[in-house]
């Protein structure tokens, strides 16, 4: 066993002491490691470089020779007791949920960031005991407490450690029970939070996603909730979540929906990606890149149930999702990248280009979210395997197969074949055409084709922004100067030449700014021309643009003339044949499981 001591003295000094104690060591070395990324969180992160001292010791507290291999490795030598303490102190101030961070208020421990392994010794079982100041009475997490020790919790292996945040403070905790199963929520923070409604509604969440996979894998389940100033965010684990959220965003309620939907997001990938995991996320090497092709199915499906979850619980209302739905779509069609690249390349990629590109002016045109694109195509695989089988086969039994294959029955995980498979072997069809063209390649996705299954239109709606001038640049958040963020490819500001990081000074020339811009842009006519005066790289450049009409917006509706086999599938699909707004509705009947 591996004994860690973790010890907040000084919450001030944002710095955490942590100890590492091994016996019964079988060498006279000993190599740790400090891990480099999250698992759930595609990114090398370097979490050695917060490291800031680090010393080994034997069982008298001599000094043991120790010193830096790597950039992430520690080589002990002359360990001749056969026990060896291995001291170091990390730096936390970094908000996040990849992150651990420590102040006055509150400790947010994140494993990854925090905690060495031996080389090989991922399987040793841990025990992790807590030192903090006495003002703070609260932890919560997902590991399991030793009994009749106090605020010493163990794990299995580290693996385990790793996959538990750790929450200690004076945060509010509320408790609910789903099939006899304890579900906790600890609350950081303020804001304009309803506690038991938010309480209740979390709980309908639960129960309904549990009924996808009809598996409970966990004996208890920590929500760790964190409200504070413009944070979004989550991040899932085996048996618990670390979910941040803006303090104020619990009204109005399209905001608060936006919150359940992350709530039920990162729960649901207690299943999909933490027990059915893709093959080569089975087994972590915490040092590097651990590459798949399928994190649409591990993300971009999640998202797909992230809605679909809440109509089911009654948190939405079938208008309310069908509008969700359509701004995913609209949010695809609006990312050139769609036809450069496709969601295998995305996931594979993720690395390098996902969470380090995503700001960068080159994301929108030259890749797609394999969050976004996989929700449309677990939307699409949804109604195919409905209509194809008579509602006999859906999602939900494709999931639930995979699971039981590859988690349940043998921890292999699953690969895209495997995934295509479980969907002809239950559906008796071929889905080598779609997943040739929309999965491993980037041939335009139609929503409105597999729409159209479930009698449905997707339409152009036509709104009060519809017919006014429109550029397609994004400016970057800035008071006063109008700075080009991004420009994405075929629109008016891209045919004119501007480009990103060019600064807009004057329209017509009269001086623009950040908040008039957009608002001379909206003035012009769609087809007139005009002359914009920029600076690039401090050069002055004078560009003629064109300007265009904003998009319109899309929108679900039902079709006037859809038969009864279209009415049934939308029936057992959202739980209704009708997805207008009607207060004198009947309530929802929910789709079987």
């Amino acid at each position: 066993m591996i004994e860690y001591e973790l010890k907040i003295a000084h919450p001030e000094s944002h710095l955490i002491d942590i100890s590492v104690i091994f016996r019964d060591l079988e060498s006279d070395k000993l190599e740790l490691i400090f891990p480099s990324w999250s698992p759930g969180s595609y990114l090398i992160r370097d979490y050695a470089k917060s490291v800031v001292k680090a010393e080994a010791k034997d069982e008298k507290g001599n000094s043991l020779p120790c010193r830096k291999t790597a950039k992430n490795i520690w080589q002990i030598e002359g360990i001749k007791s056969k026990f060896c303490c291995f001291s170091y102190q990390v730096h936390c101030h970094d908000i996040g949920t990849s992150s651990s961070f420590v102040d006055h208020s509150h400790a947010s421990l994140h494993g990854p960031s925090l905690f060495v392994y031996p080389s090989g010794g991922e399987e040793f079982p841990c025990q992790l005991s807590l030192k903090f100041p006495a003002f703070w009475e609260k932890v919560s997490t997902g590991l399991e407490p030793v009994s009749g020790a106090d605020r010493v919790f163990k794990a299995n292996s580290y693996h385990e450690l790793l996959d538990s945040p750790i929450e200690i403070g004076n945060h509010q905790i509320l408790s609910f029970d789903v099939q006899g199963i304890p579900h906790h929520i600890a609350l950081y923070g303020k804001g304009n939070v309803e506690p038991e409604k938010f309480k209740k509604d979390i709980q309908a969440i639960v129960e309904k996603a549990i009924l996808v996979f009809d598996h409970v894998p966990y004996k208890h389940y920590t929500f760790i909730i964190q409200l504070l100033p413009q944070r979004g965010g989550g991040l899932e684990h085996r048996n618990s979540t670390l979910i941040q959220v803006n303090r104020w965003k619990f009204s109005p309620e399209e905001e608060y929906r936006k919150i359940l939907s992350l709530v039920a997001h990162e729960f649901f990938h207690l299943w999909n990606v933490k027990r059915l995991a893709p093959k080569t996320l089975i087994h972590f090497d915490y040092t590097k890149e651990n590459y798949t092709d399928l994190l649409w199915a591990a993300e971009g499906i999640t998202s797909y149930y992230q809605d679909l979850i809440l109509l089911r619980a009654g948190l939405s209302t079938p208008a309310q999702y069908f509008e969700s739905a359509a701004q995913v779509y609209k949010e695809y069609l609006q990312t050139p990248g769609r036809g450069v690249q496709s969601v295998c390349e995305s996931s594979f990629d993720s690395w390098i280009k996902f969470y380090q590109l995503r700001l960068a002016e080159s994301f929108r045109n030259l890749t797609i979210s394999y969050y976004i694109k996989g929700a449309l195509i677990g939307l699409a695989l949804d109604l195919l395997l409905r209509h194809s089988t008579e509602n006999k086969v859906t999602l939900d039994h494709v999931l639930r197969e995979l699971y039981h294959k590859t988690y349940l029955r043998s921890f292999t995980g699953y690969t895209l074949e495997d995934f295509k498979y479980v969907c002809q072997e239950l559906s008796g069809k071929s889905f080598d055409e779609f997943f040739a063209q929309h999965i491993e390649g980037s041939k335009e996705f139609n929503l409105d084709e597999y729409l159209k299954l479930a009698g449905l239109n997707l339409v152009s709606k036509r709104d009060k922004e519809t017919g006014v001038g429109y550029l397609g640049i994004e400016l970057k958040k800035e008071e006063k100067r109008a700075i080009a963020a991004s420009v994405p490819w075929n629109t008016p500001a891209f045919h004119a030449g501007i480009s990103p990081e060019d600064e807009i000074v004057a329209w017509d020339g009269f001086r623009v700014y950040a908040q008039t811009l957009p608002e001379r842009i909206k003035e012009a006519k769609p087809g007139s021309a005009h002359i914009i005066h920029l600076f690039r790289q401090e050069k002055w450049e004078e560009v003629v643009v064109v300007v265009g009409e904003k998009p319109a917006e899309w929108k679900i509706e039902q079709m006037d003339n859809a038969d009864s086999r279209a009415l049934e599938l939308l029936n057992l699909w959202i739980g209704t044949t009708k997805i207008k707004e009607d207060k004198t509705d009947s309530p929802l009947i929910h789709a079987p499981q």
